[in-house]
């Protein structure tokens, strides 16, 4: 565990040339290893070796750590528009954030402006997606999700209608009734829950629907294939952050002040020796984003 993390640099490798001690980073929790054919095609996230930190490799959950610099991105130059604290936050953010970045835009190929958009699931992926649609134009953004205190989040970060699916009938219909009998032009699944989603998916598709799946769950799914051919829907699975320049291009909009609202996302903070109470919390999903802080 810990994989979405940002902490100072205070000692290099010899062979490092593009950070030095003091340099604020963040990196990513896909570790690609370059050699394999996917990664030689470009595709890091679909890598043949891959390690993923704090899974299968060591987490940040430490005084120290130990990362290739190929996997660190350089957050210091976000020190001119943000205080050290603020930056250190947001640092943490960009993972998940990338993920749905990346679930939007390169996987999926993009939107265009004005586009009604349904996001499933109020977690940090799903609140970053809320937040990347909101500054890339998106017309109108429904956020829907079971838990009422992730809810408020994604209406404070750019959500135009929130909805508990559980207290709301008939919601299909009323995604209709406020899409003006259109649909949802693009569908972000970020809560792995396929089984409960699809339905509600297929119900308020526009014609040729995106949807962008990137919830987890070892678990199968009934898709009506006939619909999606009539419609001309797609869906799209999209894994990981790493490559297409998600991570620089994410550093330029926090620095450019178009994603204002991210810092919303963090709920709760714990001192490193407060972590059990941290998990403890987490456990609630009741937060946004939870985050220890080591030092």
């Amino acid at each position: 565990m810990g994989h979405e993390y940002s902490g100072d640099v205070v000692e290099v490798g010899k062979h490092v040339t593009d950070f030095g001690k003091g340099d604020i980073i963040t990196g990513e929790s896909i570790l690609w290893c370059g050699k394999c054919l996917p990664c030689r095609h470009g595709m890091l996230n679909q890598c043949e070796n891959i390690e993923l930190m704090g899974l299968t490799s060591d987490g940040a959950f430490a005084e120290y750590m130990a990362v290739k610099a190929k996997y660190c991105w350089n957050l210091t130059d976000l020190l001119e528009k943000f205080e050290t604290d603020k930056v250190y936050n947001l640092g943490t953010l960009i993972e998940p954030v990338g993920c749905a970045y990346n679930g939007i835009f390169v996987s999926g190929g993009g939107f265009l402006p004005g586009a009604s958009a349904v996001v499933y699931g109020a977690g940090p992926i799903g609140l970053g997606a809320v937040a990347l649609l909101k500054t890339a134009g998106a017309g109108k953004i429904i956020a829907l999700d079971i838990v009422d205190e992730r809810l408020e989040i994604a209406k404070k970060m750019g959500a135009d209608h929130v909805f508990n699916p559980d207290k709301t009938p008939d919601l299909g219909k009323l995604i209709t009734e406020l899409t003006n009998g259109w649909g949802a032009d693009l569908q972000i699944e970020a809560t792995g829950a396929a089984r409960r989603t699809i339905p509600l998916i297929e119900s308020v598709y526009s014609n040729r629907s995106k949807v962008i799946y990137l919830g987890r769950a070892d678990s199968l799914a009934t898709v009506q294939l006939n619909k999606m051919v009539s419609g001309a829907h797609s869906f799209v699975g999209s894994r990981g952050h790493s490559g297409y320049g998600i991570f620089p291009n994410i550093i330029r909009l926090l620095h450019g002040g178009r994603l204002g609202s991210l810092e919303e996302m963090i709920t709760s903070i714990f001192p490193f020796s407060g972590i059990m109470s941290a998990f403890e919390t987490s456990k609630k999903r009741t937060d946004g984003k939870v985050l220890v802080k080591v030092n």
